[in-house]
């Protein structure tokens, strides 16, 4: 028998300005959502950046601005900054107090960079000891080299046996046993 953990939810009254208010309703039926929905989306995302993105030192810089600099990258500079990769994800889970491990990786990591960063679509499958870790990235080459590079060194960095990796038309791909259920 399979026990489902229900959710606890709370109520609480909100006084916001007129114009907030009607922005939140009209983006609310825009994408098909109920008010409080919407309202709990943009409070979990906000919550989750500040626990998890946000707790190392980070400049906004626009994508279109961003995506010029690694255009303008040579290959020996991807590497370079690729190999930080794994200092600043280690540097993050200290912060935060968590195991660097694949899963903590996955889970507080790549997930909220996909969500709140712009530098990919991220997604992945684990069944059993084996992980398929799949990054959308748009078709500039640099940008492309830029983050194979970074996710191999942080996935090197954890232990990971890497036993296919490709990319194919701005999707980069990599198949890897975990070290640790070996």
């Amino acid at each position: 028998m399979e026990i489902l953990e229900k959710t606890m939810n709370s109520r609480i009254t909100l006084r916001l300005p007129h114009d907030i208010l009607e922005s939140l309703k009209t983006d609310a039926h825009k994408k098909d959502l109920s008010l409080n929905t919407l309202i709990s989306n943009i409070l979990s995302k906000n919550v989750t950046y500040g626990e998890t993105v946000n707790l190392i030192p980070n400049v906004i810089i626009p994508y279109d601005l961003l995506s010029i600099i690694v255009r303008e990258m040579t290959d020996p500079h991807v590497i370079t900054i690729s190999k930080g990769g794994p200092m600043i994800v280690k540097k993050l889970f200290d912060i935060m107090g968590m195991a660097y491990n694949i899963d903590n990786v996955i889970q507080s990591y790549f997930t909220p960079m996909s969500k709140y960063c712009n530098w990919f679509e991220f997604s992945y499958v684990q069944k059993g000891k084996k992980y398929r870790l799949v990054f959308s990235t748009g078709k500039d080459t640099q940008w492309i080299k830029l983050i194979q590079n970074y996710v191999k060194m942080i996935l090197q960095s954890l232990k990971t046996i890497i036993y296919n990796e490709y990319v194919h038309d701005g999707v980069i791909v990599f198949e890897f046993f975990n070290k640790e259920y070996l």
